[in-house]
């Protein structure tokens, strides 16, 4: 039996609800905008 499923972005597991760690690291490598344009 399976201990953890990936469903949605997220590690669903029996004790626990977590987001993909490679959809994490990808979010964090995203530029901070630097102007209000940016942020359009």
């Amino acid at each position: 039996m399976r201990n953890q499923v990936d469903y949605l972005g997220f590690t669903l597991t029996p004790e626990e609800i977590q987001p993909q760690k490679k959809k994490v690291e990808a979010i964090q490598q995203i530029a901070e905008p630097r102007k209000k344009r940016e942020l359009r």
